[in-house]
């Protein structure tokens, strides 16, 4: 009877922790992702989590950050147009954060 229940556990898909968080939960864990990456001066990958995260919570209570940080990364890899939509995407979504207007 131990091989029987063998196979049923095994045939149980892993779950990513990211997959049971809700969207704000999973951007921020995107958000923190990317600045690892962009400590690292992984820019690229770094955009790409920035973007996940924005596509998790496109207008959460963390959203201004993300494109504030895709902005810093799109900075170092010379995407300045790019740099410059984020940063007014995050000040519309958040005037007062200061890091948008830097």
């Amino acid at each position: 009877s131990t091989a029987a229940a063998a196979p049923a556990a095994a045939s149980q898909p892993p779950v990513a922790p990211a997959d049971s968080l809700s969207g704000d939960a999973r951007a921020e864990a995107c958000k923190e992702e990317g600045n690892k990456l962009l400590q690292a001066k992984k820019y690229d990958q770094a955009v790409e989590q920035y973007t996940l995260a924005i596509q998790c919570s496109p207008n959460g209570p963390k959203s201004h950050v993300y494109f504030a940080n895709r902005a810093a990364a799109r900075q170092y890899l010379k995407q300045h147009r790019a740099a410059i939509d984020d940063c007014e995407a995050s000040i519309a979504r958040d005037p007062a954060y200061a890091k948008a207007h830097a």
